[in-house]
């Protein structure tokens, strides 16, 4: 059995919006919406270390108040993934989608990016988020909640 382990952010501003990114899923012209994210492959790097990396090398900003939310779990016993979501503070930094160059060596194929409040996030449709994790990670993101969710897709 192999098992990739993941990581992604719910960035969230000081007026309470958070932060998609709009990726490029499957052909030419079809984006959808996502969380920053990427994949633990550094075993000298812990989970969160991890994930501050992804978000500056992403989108070039810093973040704090880091707080592990949801773990799901997806595929099958040939690629079986697990997924670390943390809701995080954005502090500083001017987001920077790295250059096509870069992102193809990173295989990333981020477009744009925009902040979303509650409101504007209830009027994306699920086929619109890059995949139901984005979805259920958005939905009853309670702050104060400390208990965290295993969610198996």
């Amino acid at each position: 059995m192999r098992v990739t382990i993941k990581v992604a952010a719910v960035i969230v501003n000081k007026k309470n919006e958070v932060l998609l990114i709009k990726e490029r899923q499957g052909g030419e012209g079809n984006f959808k919406w996502n969380l920053v994210k990427g994949t633990y492959d550094d075993s000298r790097e812990t989970i969160k270390d991890c994930i501050k990396r992804e978000i500056k090398e992403e989108i070039g900003l810093n973040a704090k108040n880091f707080k592990l939310k949801k773990i799901f779990h997806y595929g099958d016993n040939d690629n079986l993934r697990i997924l670390f979501v943390f809701s995080v503070n954005y502090i500083s930094g001017d987001i920077l989608i790295p250059p096509r160059k870069i992102q193809l060596l990173r295989n990333e194929n981020i477009n744009s990016f925009e902040w979303f409040n509650e409101k504007k996030i209830s009027l994306v449709g699920k086929k619109d988020f890059m995949a139901s994790y984005v979805y259920l990670s958005l939905k009853k993101m309670d702050e104060k909640k400390d208990d965290i969710e295993i969610i198996k897709i």
